[in-house]
This record gives C-alpha cells, structure tokens and sequence, in this order.
C-alpha cells in the first residue's frame, strides 16, 4: 500500500528532528473550528497552513484559527506589489500537499519564498496543525513550530472574533464597567469614559474573568493618548495587566474561583484589557497566581515587574554576578526600573541607579531604600552615546530607555558584560557602533514580556513574587480608581509618576 500523504508528512518531519505524534478524525478538520472541536482546544490555538502568491511567487503564511490574512499587510511584510489567495494547483505545487491538509512544514512540492507565523500563535504553550490531510492533526510548540518552517514572526491579520461593543450573545444581562476609548477616524483624537456595558459586548475567550484590579505601564499610557501602531479597532478597552477570579472557564484549564493574573499576549492591544470589572480571554494567556500573592500585589508587579525579572534572569544566564561590578539600572525611578533596584539588590548587586531626577533628596532616599548603591544622572549615561567606547563602568545593565541612553550604556560596559534591553522611554532608536561587541565582548539582549512563552510564565511569576519586598513595593505604589486613569496617563507620559500606578478596578 502506498504511503499517505501524512506518512510522507510524518518521515520527512522525523528527518527534520522533529517527531510528530498525528492523531487522526476520520470525520475530517478541514476548518479551524472543526479542528479545534475534535482535539478540545481553542480556536485560536489552530494553526491554519495558508498558500498565497505574493508577485505570483508561494508564500506560506502560519495563521492562528481566529484570524484572517489581511493581504495588504502580507504584501507589505514580504514587499510584494500584488498578493491572491492561492488556487488549489498552485498550493500543491509548492507543498507537495491539498488545501485543507497542508501542513506547516515538511513540505514535497516545489518550496515557498517565505514563511510567516502569526504572533497570536506564540501566546500558546500548545498548537495543533495538520499533518497532511484534512483528517490529520499533530500537536507541537509554537517555538518548535517557528523553527521546523524557518518561519518569521510577522503581523499580518486582522481578527475573525467579535471585539468590539456588538458582541456575541451570552447568557444574562449582567452589568461591566469598562474604560472606554472611542475614536471615529485613524486623525481623530481619541475620547476616554467610564461606561457601563453588558457582559455579551466582551470580546471572545474560553476565560471569564471578575477583575478587581489592573494597573497603568508606559504602553497603556500611549494607547490612551491614541499614539498609532498599538491599536487598531474602536471602540477598545486598554490595560495590559489584570488580576482578578475566575468566574467562568470553557475548557479545562482553570475553574471558578481560581484566582489568576494576565499580563501581555496583546491583552489591551489587539483584544481588550485590563481596565474593566470583567474580561473575557483565551485560556493559554491566563497564569495561576502564586501562593500568597493577592491582586493588588500582582498589580503592584505587573508587566513592570516581569519585564524586571526576565531582564534580571538574562543578565544571569549571561554570566553577570554579584562582586563582578556594579549594576546599572536606568530609569530607576520608574515602573519597570524601581522593581530591577529592588530584585537586584536582594541578589547582592551593587546597584547603581539612573535617573533624571539625581540630586533630588527625595529621590536619593527612595533609591537608597529600595537598595541602590548610588544614582548617576541620565546623562552620566547618555553623555557616552557618539563615542566607540567609554570607560568601562558596568558589568550589567538594565536599561528601560533605548535611544542615546542605551547607546552610552553599552559604551560603558565592562567587558564580557551584559545589556538587557527592555524599553523605549526616550527612544526607538540605537545609534552605537560594533565595538562594544568586538573589542569587549559585550552581550545586548532584548526582553520580550508579551510573548514571553507561556508555558515559562509561572516559574517567572514565582521567583518575581519571592524576590520582591512588601514593604518596598508598598513604597512605590499609588492606587486609583479607573476614573482617574487618564490624568494619571498624563503624568506619565511626561515622567510624572514615580513608581508603580494600580487601579482599583471597583474603586
């Protein structure tokens, strides 16, 4: 008997380094839905194998089941002129397989020009793609995945969910309130209100979740200022953070009660988020809180705090240890940068802490309380950004900035030492040359705490929860009402606000 079509699949995938375990529906999972029903996940945890011709030329694009290929924003990302869906032929020609069952890679056709994989996918611990035939499915890692298809990571849909104030039907007539940002065009300025909705206006996901508190990052303040790029439908919730209890679960991941936290994964971009009394969202973007920690405290952390731990935890996995020289936190006055003073200190760094308000009594004290060594001025660091190098000074640095501070912190870095870069305060762009990195072994690392995977989560969450000090974070932390959000955005956007901002969502 002659090999199937997921025979093939599944020895060329072996030969790859990649071992699939196929389960097959005789029924068939020709669309996501379908494929999602048979193996009891979400949607969006899919992966939809689709063929388009980009300039008539294959291009393979890994879409997560809720979403759709806008095609503009394809041939934008691959820099063609004119992209079509492609015809069964033409799919199979360069696949070696028919629509339906193409799988993501391990292809026997002629091959594809490119390979993009939807963000949306790397927010799951888990997704399921075909295997060959409309039949067949496989379970692996979105890491995997991307690897296995030499895919990029690459924006290009929109979604097929319901987000807006016209939502799905649901059960009851339950009552939320939301802060609300409204905009009629892309140049219209952006209108910000506490409203009350009923719960069947929230946005799709397996989760319900009763939300008591939320928090306000640098991020959030730029959406409610409607700076471009980070949304694109209104109306829309912002709120990158939330924490909260479990009211409802559709699957098996979680069950009423639980009490959980969500940070990232496009909560308050692409889906709503955080600031409302309740949320709806996919279970794969939803961690169990540690013992101990309550909500205010996780919102006290918040983003802020896991981007601080994961720049901690890289400047570990670099080499960087206590008694190899000082530390250099900049903005440390700031979210993400007061929460690195403290983790750093309590690992017994010597920390040094930039800030634009050194000098600054008030300022001094905070810092030396949460555990930094000394402050240096912003421009201290700045001040090195047009030379090649500067006086080694560093052997780590956390840098919430980018731009000139950036530039003049890896200038000064002592060799062999560590960057993390986790932030754009001042700027999005890096203006150095390669002599840190040649002459004195300098490593710059980039942290990504949205789609950090999820199945590594907790284990962050547990070491932030373990590293911080109450009475510390107690000290950089101010809660308000969700009243009160856009005048405390304000005052971030113009470095107004020192320390941590939690919203009590009930307030």
């Amino acid at each position: 008997m002659p090999p199937t079509a997921t025979d093939r699949f599944r020895t060329l995938a072996a030969a790859l380094g990649v071992e699939v375990a196929v389960s097959e529906f005789p029924e068939g999972t020709r669309t996501a839905a379908d494929a999602a029903a048979a193996v009891g996940c979400h949607v969006d945890a899919i992966v939809k194998s689709l063929v388009f011709m980009a300039d008539d030329r294959p291009v393979l694009a890994l879409t997560s089941g809720g979403n759709r290929v806008d095609e503009s924003r394809l041939a934008e990302a691959v820099g063609a002129t004119v992209v079509r869906k492609a015809s069964a032929d033409e799919a199979r020609a360069a696949t070696g397989y028919a629509i339906g069952g193409t799988p993501p890679f391990a292809h026997t056709g002629e091959g594809v020009d490119h390979v993009l994989i939807d963000p949306a996918l790397l927010a799951h611990a888990q997704v399921w793609a075909a295997a060959g035939t409309p039949s067949s499915v496989f379970p692996i890692s979105p890491s995997r995945l991307a690897s296995a298809a030499g895919a990029r990571t690459a924006d290009v849909t929109t979604s097929v969910q319901t987000s807006t104030a016209t939502g799905h039907a649901r059960s009851g007539r339950m009552s939320v309130t939301v802060l609300m940002i409204r905009r009629d065009d892309a140049d219209a300025p952006v209108d910000v209100a506490v409203e009350t909705l009923e719960d069947s206006a929230l946005p799709d996901g397996a989760v319900t979740i009763d939300v008591t508190h939320s928090s306000i990052n640098y991020k959030d303040a730029l959406v409610l200022a409607g700076r471009p790029g980070l949304v694109r439908e209104h109306p829309h919730v912002p709120g990158i953070d939330l924490a909260g209890t479990v009211r409802a679960c559709d699957d098996a991941a979680f069950a009423p009660g639980d009490e959980v936290l969500v940070t990232g994964c496009w909560l308050g971009e692409r889906h709503w988020g955080g600031m409302t009394t309740r949320a709806r969202v996919p279970s794969a973007w939803v961690v169990a809180r540690p013992s101990g920690m309550d909500a205010h405290r996780a919102m006290a952390l918040g983003t802020a705090g896991f981007t601080a731990q994961l720049s901690v935890d890289a400047l570990v996995h670099g080499g960087v240890r206590p008694g190899d020289g000082p530390v250099l936190v900049t903005g440390a006055t700031g979210g993400v940068g007061s929460i690195a003073v403290m983790l750093l200190a309590r690992a017994g760094h010597e920390v040094e802490a930039a800030t634009g308000s050194s000098g600054d009594p008030e300022v001094e004290t905070l810092l030396t309380a949460l555990g930094a060594a000394r402050t240096v001025t912003r421009e201290d660091v700045s001040g090195a950004a047009g030379r090649a190098l500067a006086a080694a000074r560093w052997a780590g640095v956390i840098d919430v900035a980018g731009g000139a501070t950036l530039a003049g912190a890896l200038a000064q870095t002592r060799p062999g030492g560590v960057v993390a870069a986790c932030g754009l305060a001042d700027d999005t762009t890096l203006a150095t040359t390669v002599m840190p990195f040649i002459i004195r072994g300098v490593t710059l690392t980039g942290i990504d705490s949205v789609l950090h995977p999820v199945e590594l989560r907790p284990a962050v969450w547990e070491r932030l929860h373990g590293a911080v000090d109450a009475d510390l974070l107690a000290r950089v932390t101010t809660t308000i009402a969700l009243a009160e959000v856009p005048a405390r955005a304000t005052q971030l956007l113009e470095r107004g606000v020192r320390g941590r901002t939690v919203i009590d969502t009930h307030a």
